[in-house]
């Protein structure tokens, strides 16, 4: 053997090594979100809910949470309604919905379904597991409710994501909002509940406190005027 081949084989030999821990990690990562078929329900959820006083300290670092520039630059408004599919995937939850009207933005059409990601991903650490919300589900985001109806800005997903012909929420606090007069809404005086994510699939705004809960129902109605929908608070 010459000498420079004799030198590549501990590097050959690395790689194989690299390569098949990437494999495993791979099908072990797959596992963990596929094994949990439809017992999302029963995985614990650490709810961040929604604050006036949050809202109004982040507002100070990020003006976008008083404005509504990342709604106005989304690349489409629509109507929803959840179908009841939903599954779980890297860093987010694919929920299939159905549009039930085109507020703004080309290619949609009443009664196409696509698929949203929801961000509330999976986390895992020493065999532990909980739902953690992300992005626009940081201000008291839980996941939408079946049959309800829900007024979403929308963009197209990273390519690079697991699904990329599926559709990401704009990233603020009120990217999806419930289209209903009477909001369900659950109080939650801690995030540090961390209950079955099933307890508040129920509700479609997890809030601080009574107060809270009316401030985002008062933003809300500035959304819905935004995009020439009707107020639906009680005044």
């Amino acid at each position: 053997m010459k000498r420079g081949a004799r030198r590549m084989w501990p590097w050959i030999a690395a790689w194989s090594v690299v390569l098949v821990a990437c494999t495993i990690l791979g099908v072990v990562t797959r596992v963990s979100y596929t094994d949990v078929g439809d017992g999302i329900g029963a995985l614990p959820y650490a709810p961040m809910p929604y604050s006036n006083a949050q809202i109004d300290r982040e507002a100070e670092l990020t003006p976008e949470l008083i404005g509504y520039g990342p709604l106005e630059g989304a690349e489409a408004v629509l109507r929803v309604e959840r179908t009841g599919e939903r599954r779980l995937v890297p860093v987010a939850t694919l929920t299939r919905v159905r549009v039930t009207s085109v507020l703004a933005g080309d290619g949609f059409e009443p009664d196409d379904e696509i698929e949203l990601y929801e961000p509330i991903g999976l986390s895992e650490w020493d065999g532990g597991r909980l739902l953690v919300p992300e992005a626009a589900y940081r201000y008291g985001g839980v996941f939408m409710r079946e049959g309800a109806e829900y007024l979403v800005f929308v963009n197209r997903a990273d390519p690079r994501r697991a699904v990329p012909e599926a559709y990401t929420l704009a990233e603020h606090p009120f990217a999806k909002i419930p289209l209903s007069d009477d909001v369900p809404i659950r109080i939650c005086e801690t995030d540090r509940e961390q209950l079955p994510i099933s307890e508040y699939e129920a509700f479609d705004l997890l809030a601080a406190d009574e107060a809270s809960g009316d401030g985002y129902l008062a933003r809300r109605d500035e959304v819905l005027a935004m995009v020439g929908l009707e107020a639906m608070s009680e005044e």
